[in-house]
C-alpha cells in the first residue's frame, strides 16, 4: 500500500485510473483532492458529498481507508 501523504492531485488521479476508476479519479483532480486531503475524507466525503454513484463511491472508500491505515 503506498504513501499518499506526499501525492498531488495528479497522483491520486493516476492511482484511482490504474485501479479503474478513470471517471471518477477525473472527479478526484476536478476537485483538486490531493494526498493529505485524500488522506483526512470521511466515508460522507466520498459517497455523499463527491456527486458519484454510489458503487464506485464506495469501492474507492475502501480504497482511501486502506491508504489511511497503512
Amino acid at each position: 500500500i503506498p504513501d499518499a501523504s506526499l501525492w498531488t492531485s495528479e497522483d491520486v488521479q493516476s492511482y484511482f485510473s490504474r485501479l479503474g476508476f478513470e471517471e471518477q479519479a477525473a472527479l478526484l483532480r476536478h476537485n483538486e483532492i490531493d494526498g493529505p486531503s485524500l488522506l483526512l475524507m470521511k466515508r460522507n466525503d466520498v459517497v455523499g458529498n463527491m456527486g458519484l454513484k454510489l458503487g464506485p463511491a464506495v469501492k474507492i472508500y475502501n480504497h482511501i481507508r486502506r491508504l489511511q491505515t497503512r
